[in-house]
């Protein structure tokens, strides 16, 4: 059973913690090219403040740049802080309605946006984190095709960001939970058609994902896609 947003951000907050204790805030973090281990929670740190403070003041909109973030002046705190500002972070959620109104950057401007965002994100870092020092713990697969769902119907369509598809259709079914998602028009991102079809060959019209691996880790008769969508 896939845990709430709130306990799963607490949850995997320490698991990253964890992780930097036991490979040093310079391990590198290959699931996210050139970044080390100190990289990956400062930034996961710098989301969970940004979307804590954007709670506790919503509707207003917060700018990250005007945040206090007291990040640590040594890497290897980075785990302890990263765990206080997930317990703050959970916190502003669970003390707030999934309803209530709130700035974000998509349509959906509602508390529950962020519960969903945050829990995706840091359940993804978690796995890199682990991944850098071990074996990493495997998703619950509701949880992940939720993940992907939420990347391909909300996180990439920015309204910063131009569209304009060619036409192409994926078909994406899930191997170890249920779900499935048809994206017309192949997102219309620009370069992510170029993309899909390079790591899978044309023509595109099924690609098979496995949630309780990494999410947005896309396959093609079983075989992963490195990196595609990390």
């Amino acid at each position: 059973m896939a845990l709430d947003p709130t306990t799963s951000i607490r949850h995997d907050a320490r698991a990253m913690a964890a992780a930097l204790a036991t490979g040093g805030a310079d391990a590198a973090v290959p699931a996210t090219p050139g970044w080390d281990l100190g990289r990956l929670l400062k930034h996961v740190g710098l989301v969970l403040a940004w979307q804590a403070a954007n709670v506790e003041r919503r509707p207003e909109q917060v700018e990250p740049r005007s945040l206090d973030l007291g990040i640590p002046a040594e890497r290897a705190a980075y785990g302890d802080w990263l765990v206080a500002l997930a317990d703050r972070s959970a916190a502003t959620l669970e003390a707030a309605s999934a309803t209530d109104e709130c700035w974000t950057w998509t349509d959906d401007r509602t508390v529950g946006f962020w519960a969903r965002r945050l829990q995706h994100e840091v359940a993804v870092h978690r796995w890199d984190a682990e991944a850098a020092v071990g074996t990493p713990a495997p998703f619950d697969p509701e949880a992940a095709a939720d993940a992907i769902d939420e990347l391909l119907t909300v996180v990439v369509h920015r309204a910063d960001v131009p569209t304009a598809g060619r036409g192409e259709t994926i078909h994406l079914h899930a191997t170890d939970a249920t779900g499935e998602e048809v994206i017309a028009d192949a997102l219309g991102i620009p370069d992510f058609n170029a993309t899909i079809a390079l790591a899978l060959g044309l023509p595109i019209d099924q690609v098979v994902y496995s949630p309780s691996q990494r999410p947005f880790r896309l396959a093609d008769k079983g075989k992963p896609v490195p990196a595609l969508l990390s």
